[in-house]
């Protein structure tokens, strides 16, 4: 493994306020292929949000899985009607 080390500015809801509960759900299940003590997964444990943590990912099937992960999370944001509350733009 390589010896890069991710130290979060921010951590918990103020770090990823704009990604919902089912993209989270979502990533933590890609990353759950990856070992316990990987550096993607314990920036995602302390909050880091999805694309950080994406960067962190050697294995570029998984790279690209939470790509589209993330992907699908901004077309549903897109469905949001104009003129709507949308607190994630």
């Amino acid at each position: 493994m390589a010896s890069r080390k991710w130290k979060p500015s921010v951590t918990g809801p103020v770090a990823r306020h704009y990604e919902d509960d089912a993209l989270r759900t979502e990533i933590a299940a890609l990353l759950a292929r990856l070992p316990a003590d990987h550096v993607a997964r314990l920036a995602f444990d302390t909050g880091a949000p999805t694309l950080d943590v994406q960067r962190l990912v050697d294995d570029i099937v998984l790279v690209d899985a939470i790509g589209k992960a993330y992907g699908r999370w901004r077309d549903r944001l897109a469905l949001i009607p104009p003129g709507h509350f949308n607190p994630y733009r």
